[in-house]
Order: C-alpha cells, then structure tokens, then sequence
C-alpha cells in the first residue's frame, strides 16, 4: 500500500512564479524556495498524491528516468517532512 502524502493545510502560503515557486510556513516564518522539480512535486502535494504520483508527474514534466524522478521526489518529500509541513497517510 502506498501513503499518500499532503502539505499541511493550514497555515501554509504558496506561490508558483515561473517554473520554480515559493512556500510560506505561516506557523515559523519560514520560507522555502523551490526550484522547477520541487515546485511540480510541491503542486502534486497540494491536493495529496502517493510516491508513484510524484514520480509520473516529474516524468511527465521533464526528460527523467525512473531513478531520477524517484530520487527527486524523495529528497522533497524527506525535506518537507523535516520542515514539519507534509503529512501522510494510508
């Protein structure tokens, strides 16, 4: 079974500008900047997606392998759960 991963929902701002994006931890202050991967992978999070959902979306974005795509959705998701701003669920 796959999680599903989701940004929290509250307290959170989110900017695409571009190719890459901005996102705003309302609750510390922090401000997290996305380049163009992390800003798709950010965009599947919004509404929820599983790790094969991030994985097609940067396939489908840019001229990735598997491995690169995982890797990359991996490295957001690790990082934005270490932020305290992604939530998951079975």
């Amino acid at each position: 079974m796959n999680l599903r991963y989701r940004l929290r929902n509250s307290d959170l701002a989110w900017r695409r500008i571009g190719d890459e994006g901005t996102l705003i931890d309302l609750v510390n202050g922090r401000v997290h900047s996305c380049n163009a991967s992390s800003a798709v992978v950010v965009e599947q999070l919004r509404s929820g997606a599983t790790l094969p959902d991030l994985v097609g979306a940067l396939q489908s974005t840019f001229d990735v392998d598997d491995g690169a795509a995982l890797e990359g959705a991996k490295a957001t998701i690790d990082y934005l759960t270490a932020e305290g701003i992604l939530e998951s669920e079975s």
